[in-house]
């Protein structure tokens, strides 16, 4: 693991220990939102026949970039997604780091048409019962913060709880788990984001994610800033896209989500006409989502 991410765990480790003496799991189970029925994720990337799916995402901050939009409204900058046709939210709830809090979530979860997949670094089964209480739809799981008991007690609470997995590959070693996870395990991501250094390779992440069984829903997380970059994706058989920074970095993300849906759109329909884009990569190497 890089330096960056053992600090990140580090804190999170120190933020359960008071968060658990504070609220029981029997405590978060009496949550109104944990009684909520539960979208799915899956479902949802899958609904795109012409086109890439979009997670579109809310975050004020991150490790690599600081603060993005520091006084961003959940709800208004979520509406503006869901009104541009994203197919589905990921909202980061850590607060050291990216700025987020849980009532970010709680302040949406009631009435959203769309899934809603908690962005957080769950390294503990109490945090499944959290993310559920919350309102969550989905939960991330990061394979290189994980051990292979830990992930398989965290699939398992995220089962028993009603919650789908976003699991999170990062390396081949990731990708080769996967045939022994397949019975529980729909989505995978990989993240262009090396977590070792925070660093975007866009191909080599998409290299990595064509790897994975198509069986699979497959995602391609960060590092995708233009409409050519959701048309490789797309020619590469690739499910969704996870978009964050992209969007966030604008006074008005939807508009950036609707911008980049309409000119996708364009694309295809030049794509029909003229035949496919060339094969070399239109990755942005450098885009920070």
């Amino acid at each position: 693991m890089s330096k960056i991410l053992d600090q990140i765990l580090a804190t999170q480790r120190d933020h359960l220990l008071k968060a658990k003496r504070k609220t029981f799991s029997s405590d978060l189970r009496s949550f109104p939102l944990f009684e909520k029925e539960c979208l799915s994720l899956g479902n949802a990337l899958q609904k795109e026949q012409n086109r890439v799916a979009v997670i579109a995402e809310f975050k004020r901050a991150s490790p690599s970039r600081g603060d993005i939009f520091a006084d961003a409204n959940v709800q208004k900058v979520t509406d503006q997604y869901i009104e541009q046709g994203a197919n589905a939210l990921s909202i980061l709830t850590n607060e050291p780091y990216f700025k987020g809090s849980n009532a970010d979530i709680e302040k949406i979860a009631a009435n959203c048409p769309i899934p809603i997949l908690r962005k957080e670094f769950i390294i503990d089964p109490w945090q499944v019962t959290e993310s559920k209480a919350i309102g969550a739809d989905a939960i991330l799981l990061i394979m290189a913060a994980l051990d292979g008991v830990l992930l398989d007690e965290l699939l398992h609470a995220a089962s028993e709880e009603g919650l789908e997995v976003l699991l999170e590959c990062d390396l081949p070693e990731h990708v080769d788990r996967l045939e022994d996870l397949k019975e529980r395990v729909q989505i995978v991501g990989v993240n262009n984001r090396d977590l070792r250094n925070f660093t975007i390779d866009s191909q080599s992440g998409l290299e990595l994610l064509q790897r994975v069984p198509d069986s699979f829903i497959r995602v391609s997380e960060s590092g995708h800033s233009s409409p050519k970059d959701l048309q490789e994706i797309y020619e590469a058989g690739i499910d969704a896209v996870l978009i964050g920074t992209t969007f966030m970095k604008s006074v008005n993300p939807g508009e950036e989500l609707k911008k980049i849906r309409m000119s996708t759109t364009n694309l295809e329909n030049s794509s029909q006409n003229e035949g496919p884009l060339g094969s070399s990569s239109n990755l942005s190497s450098g885009a920070h989502v």
